[in-house]
């Protein structure tokens, strides 16, 4: 699992940019560490996929979940959010049982935001 959060934030970190770095962790006042990285150039880098993104959904969730309880950067705990926003519509209660153990993790209104809709 952990080799798959290495590579989310291998892919991430390149993006970063040091003045949107500052505004975000002010504007977020998040506790997760924040690489500046808007959200439609995460968008677009979760579309371009990852080494596991065609794995069964149940492998996929065990990952993503494993990503979002250890991640310490706010944009790779974005991605798994992601992850399941993009398939909203197709959700069952397998999901909701995953997701709902994320909530006390969120600390900042851009997450709240994600893991409400």
């Amino acid at each position: 699992m952990k080799k798959h959060l290495l590579e989310v934030e291998r892919l991430l970190k390149p993006h970063s940019n040091k003045k949107r770095k500052e505004v975000d962790e002010w504007y977020l006042k998040s506790t997760l560490k924040n690489l500046g990285i808007t959200v439609p150039k995460q968008r677009q880098i979760a579309k371009s996929g990852f080494s596991f993104s065609n794995f069964p959904k149940k492998e996929l969730d065990k990952i993503w979940d494993y990503i979002w309880k250890t991640t310490d950067t706010h944009e790779v705990a974005s991605l798994a959010l992601f992850n399941f926003a993009n398939k909203k519509k197709s959700l069952a209660l397998e999901d909701w049982k995953i997701l709902k153990t994320w909530i006390s993790r969120i600390d900042n209104w851009a997450h709240s935001d994600y893991l409400s809709d």
